[in-house]
């Protein structure tokens, strides 16, 4: 779970690293509608943040959105960028299309560049012109009798096709129920057609297939003997239990205030675990918000940073705070040594425990993601200003 959501937040920083950083001229428009005129041209670049977009007109420019839903009815000479719910192409863009949408993209006009769409349903209609390629990740992929100029590929649970494609036409599968793909007789692919999809397959003999058509076989799941999963399941764990060993020796000598503020945690547990709850979704929230004003993208990809960091950081403080409450329960980590050496075993204790919880198969995402919530809470407390009456005397 943790690198699904780290991986998410990346992924969300690099698509808004094409924003332009430094452009000579831009426009940010936002609101509860945003909509250009059809007599107006617009020369700069555009950013909209709003619920509901409607561009007409020509806009001479690059245009980068985050909404509800989009309609493109004029002009763009440039790329488009952005997510949004529902997604409907009416008009030209001489550029690149590079767009998810949660339920449906809907192209009907002219794209001059490269189209790479996401969303659970695409529909591509029959007034429909793509002069280069269409990359698609899809639910559902529906071609009417559109035009794509170069090559077709991509992944689908359902793909209908009657469409014409000038190159290759490569698809792939996706899991799930009711897969098919049909390729009706009005279709016609200039060259080779890959797919492996494996039930409900209806290719049409009338259709007009340039190169060969190659059923691909699905790739068999790798067996592994008893040996081979157990090294699977313990190599990354030893990985895992090193590094958070030496970020706890880093946390230990260089933030004894931060090791100390794991007590206050253990005392405090729900209200802890609330505020790093709260951490959690706030802070990528904020570092969007941010890096969409593009003026302040510098100060929301360091709060991204900052965010990973503390969510690595607040599992091995986690981690540290069970090896301080085993101290208490094991003769050997009791030791009355005292200073560093104490605390080295404790915290050694505490990553060994916590990495095999967090490995574990099913529950291992579970713990690690409790973990992550209660560690972002022991770093708030200790960050956050203080009342004068909770500073100590």
């Amino acid at each position: 779970m943790f690198n699904k959501i780290t991986s998410f937040y990346l992924v969300v920083i690099c698509f808004f690293l094409l924003l332009p950083s430094a452009v000579g001229a831009f426009s940010w428009r936002k609101g509860e509608q945003v909509t250009t005129d059809k007599e107006e041209t617009i020369e700069e670049n555009l950013i909209i943040f709003s619920p509901e977009i409607t561009l007409n007109g020509r806009i001479n420019g690059d245009v980068f959105f985050l909404g509800s839903r989009l309609l493109v009815d004029g002009e763009i000479n440039g790329d488009l960028i952005g997510l949004a719910k529902q997604i409907i192409i009416k008009g030209r863009v001489n550029g690149d299309v590079r767009a998810g949408a949660a339920e449906k993209i809907e192209i009907q006009g002219e794209i001059t560049g490269q189209t790479s769409l996401s969303a659970a349903k695409i529909d591509i209609t029959e007034t429909a012109h793509l002069n280069k390629d269409l990359y698609f990740f899809a639910t559902s992929l529906n071609v009417g009798d559109a035009r794509i100029d170069r090559d077709l590929s991509g992944w689908a649970q359902q793909i209908s096709f009657s469409g014409t494609v000038g190159r290759q036409a490569h698809w792939r599968e996706l899991e799930g129920k009711n897969n098919f793909l049909t390729v009706f007789p009005s279709a016609k692919i200039g060259g080779d057609l890959a797919y492996n999809f494996t039930n409900g397959v209806s290719l049409s003999e009338k259709a007009l297939i340039g190169g060969k058509t190659e059923q691909l076989a699905k790739p068999e799941p790798e067996k592994k003997s008893a040996g081979e999963k157990f090294i699977a399941f313990l190599w990354p764990l030893l990985i895992a239990i090193f590094s958070s060993f030496l970020v706890g020796l880093v946390l230990i000598y260089f933030t004894p205030a931060l090791i100390a503020a794991t007590d206050r945690g253990g005392k405090n547990f729900w209200p802890t675990f609330a505020h790093g709850l709260l951490v959690f979704f706030a802070c990528p929230m904020i570092a969007l918000i941010l890096i969409l004003m593009i003026i302040g993208w510098p100060l929301g990809l360091m709060l991204g940073a900052a965010w990973l960091a503390a969510m690595f950081c607040g599992r091995v403080l986690v981690a540290l705070a069970a090896g301080r409450w085993l101290g208490k329960k094991i003769p050997w980590l009791k030791r009355q040594d005292g200073g560093p050496n104490r605390v080295t075993r404790e915290m050694a204790a505490g990553v060994i425990v916590a990495q095999i919880l967090f490995h574990l198969p099913y529950l291992g995402w579970a713990f690690s993601l409790a973990a992550i919530w209660l560690g972002l809470g022991i770093i708030w407390e200790k960050i956050k200003p203080q009342n004068q009456s909770e500073k100590p005397a």
